[in-house]
């Protein structure tokens, strides 16, 4: 039975999330699945320099308008039949169940993330592999989303292994997603004394710094196995680096984006502004 631990205006945690007999397939299929660096085709800056090796699996979606959203394709152009098949849910995968956990869970976080299909169409899913060393540092998830989440599917966990989440205390959200935020134009002059775009914070995160310890506290949340975590647009957040302690073990997660409808987005972009 699913179990709240905590909530908060920025996030809420979930323990046994599924079955036990469905858990144990969602991490046969993190260990069936193909992998790649996050970098293969260029540098994911959200991945800093200095933030390991982590791997990715392929995007999956949980109804064809995300995936149409997500991968740019006009309402009147059909989906590939590939991507369909192989992508969209159900895809036939033991990552299955999970994807209809998230569906049936959503409108329980209306608070977190808006309420589905006014603020989000369906999510995204993507499996990760962070072995010892991989983190993740300091980011807002910017960029065309109502909100994200984070499903542990490994099987055991030992709490001097690292790669807890952690969640920057944010009294003021809106002020801290404009100081992450590199297209904000009321910002720029914080960094960019010519009001140009703003360089981001993967080579030099002076200004990022800078907000972040203001207040210099927040909370964490340990990769505790069957657990899921719903995280608020415009929390700052990062992963602690697996520590050398985990040895061959690896943070294995599930992480997707809840995807703004197509009409929000296109609304957006007609009015010049970034993405939601």
């Amino acid at each position: 039975m699913v179990t709240e631990v905590t909530r908060t205006p920025a996030f809420a945690v979930y323990d046994d999330v599924l079955p036990a007999a469905e858990f144990a397939a969602v991490w046969e299929y993190m260990q069936r699945a193909n992998y790649a660096s996050v970098h293969q085709q260029m540098w994911v800056k959200t991945w800093r320099l200095s933030d390991g090796a982590p791997l990715g699996g392929p995007v999956l979606f949980s109804n064809e308008a995300t995936a149409r959203v997500a991968n740019r394709v006009p309402s009147h152009a059909a989906l590939p039949e590939e991507m369909v098949r192989q992508s969209v849910f159900p895809t036939g995968q033991a990552i299955d169940p999970l994807l209809e956990t998230i569906t049936a869970q959503g409108a329980g976080w209306d608070d977190l993330i808006g309420t589905q299909d006014r603020d989000w169409c369906g999510f995204t899913a993507r499996a990760y592999l962070y072995p010892q060393g991989a983190g993740l540092s300091w980011h807002l998830d910017l960029g065309r989303y109502s909100g994200a989440y984070i499903y542990y599917a490994h099987p055991d966990w030992n709490v001097k292994w690292g790669g807890e989440l952690m969640i920057a205390d944010d009294p003021d959200r809106e002020r801290l997603g404009a100081a992450f935020d590199p297209h904000d134009p009321a910002q720029t002059s914080i960094y960019n004394p010519d009001k140009t775009k703003r360089f981001g914070q993967h080579l030099d995160n002076t200004w990022e710094n800078k907000k972040l310890l203001e207040t210099g506290t927040g909370r964490y949340i340990m990769p505790k196995p069957n657990r899921l975590v719903i995280v608020s647009l415009g929390c700052a957040h990062g992963i602690n680096p697996v520590s050398i302690a985990a040895g061959d073990k690896v943070r294995a997660s599930v992480t997707g984006f809840f995807i703004a409808p197509e009409a929000t987005s296109a609304a957006r972009a007609a009015k010049g502004l970034p993405p939601a």
